[in-house]
């Protein structure tokens, strides 16, 4: 399929953990108020072939409440997510876009987090309140992805080879165009010989 839609973006997309699973896997969790959030991009963690860039959002959280792990309330955590910013190509789509919701600024929210204070793939960031949905921050969604060339590696190549394809085509017509005109000059140039009786 990707080879008959080289320009189409397909994702892969992990299965949200239940509440169970973000527990178990979370070194820290903590419930806070979100501060700032501070966009950036960089290379990425996900698909690391050069040309594969993605957001990166850290969440400045105030620390309201310690469920598991080690950290102080009244701190500062940073939670750093990420979204897709670019890829080379199709199949660097076919990796996880990164952590839905990221909350705006002002939500209290439990965020479940690794050692290194990344929060857990995909939802690793959900809401105190079981009857309410956690929403993304506007400006968050507002982050645009796509190919880091304009195009998929793969379209590059097809584009590449419709055009040599093309100047060969044009080249072969004027040679083809050439010599006919040539046969039709020799034709007209030829003297005539008037018919000996």
């Amino acid at each position: 399929m990707l080879a008959l839609c080289p320009f189409c973006s397909l994702r892969a997309e992990k299965a949200p953990l239940s509440p169970e699973k973000l527990a178990e896997q979370a070194d820290l969790i903590i419930v806070g108020e979100v501060l700032a959030l501070k966009i950036t991009h960089e290379r990425s963690q996900i698909e690391t072939g050069s040309g594969n860039y993605d957001w990166i959002i850290e969440s400045s959280i105030k620390v309201r409440e310690v469920e598991k792990g080690t950290a102080q309330v009244g701190d500062t955590i940073g939670a750093r997510s990420f979204r897709i910013k670019s890829r080379k190509s199709a199949t660097g789509f076919m990796s996880p876009s990164g952590h839905h919701p990221i909350p705006k600024v002002g939500s209290i929210t439990r965020v479940h987090l690794k050692s290194d204070f990344s929060v857990l793939l995909p939802n690793g960031f959900t809401s105190t309140d079981p009857r309410r949905e956690l929403s993304s921050a506007v400006e968050v969604n507002a982050l645009q992805s796509g190919y880091t060339y304009g195009l998929p590696m793969g379209g590059w190549i097809l584009l590449i080879l419709v055009l040599v394809s093309l100047v060969v085509f044009v080249i072969l017509l004027r040679q083809t165009q050439r010599k006919e005109r040539t046969k039709v000059h020799a034709r007209r140039s030829k003297p005539h010989t008037s018919d000996r009786r």
